[in-house]
């Protein structure tokens, strides 16, 4: 029996894309940054896991793109990721919250924290607790971050849902015992929560078709 659901935050919540930070800094700098420089930003996986501060971060994302932005200017091309909520999830978690516990476990880091904290927080009224990488020091699709989440719900793996948009973190929680949906739309999710026997009572979601 389905008791808790875990959500991830980025295209399962709220709408993201990397390409509009890049748009933002290319206008900033007034030069081109081509989407390759992607793959230069390893750091972002320490900054995920609180291994860097935002000053060091920005310090080494500056020097691999070859230009200094002020730090205001870095990081509103840096929340530039954000576009919006997913169209109708609120919905969905109107439905699950009186049923099922939820949380969530999102890889992100404090500049990006500070922003959809600031914009989404609507959102995480839904949630008992959110569990951020850079907080708890583990970063999907790493074990120990889904181990943290299981110890706190107190709760066997499969009486946990697990939902998230990037299969190789999906496929780290299913290897963990953990029923897994990989999202990619609202619609899509409802249909394989009814999969997994997770009841919305006479409810069909049939206006998200």
């Amino acid at each position: 029996m389905i008791k808790a659901i875990i959500f991830d935050l980025g295209n399962v919540l709220i709408q993201i894309s990397f390409p509009r930070v890049l748009e933002h800094w290319s206008k900033l700098a007034g030069q081109n940054i081509d989407a390759s420089v992607i793959t230069c930003l390893e750091d972002e996986k320490y900054f995920e896991k609180g291994e860097l501060t935002p000053a060091d971060f920005r310090s080494r994302a500056s020097a691999k793109l070859g230009f200094k932005l002020s730090d205001p200017e870095f990081d509103e091309g840096w929340n530039q990721i954000f576009i919006g909520e997913i169209p109708n999830i609120r919905r969905l978690l109107e439905r699950l919250q009186p049923d099922f516990r939820l949380v969530v476990l999102s890889n992100t880091n404090l500049i990006h924290e500070l922003k959809w904290r600031a914009d989404y927080d609507h959102l995480l009224q839904y949630f008992e607790k959110v569990f951020l990488s850079h907080v708890i020091g583990a970063r999907k699709p790493e074990e120990k971050a889904f181990q943290i989440v299981l110890n706190y719900l107190q709760l066997k793996p499969e009486e946990v849902i697990f939902v998230d948009d990037n299969l190789s973190n999906v496929d780290a929680a299913s290897k963990l015992g953990i029923k897994v949906i990989q999202m990619e739309s609202v619609a899509q999710l409802l249909n394989d929560l009814k999969r997994l026997e997770v009841q919305l009572g006479d409810w069909d979601g049939g206006e998200f078709e």
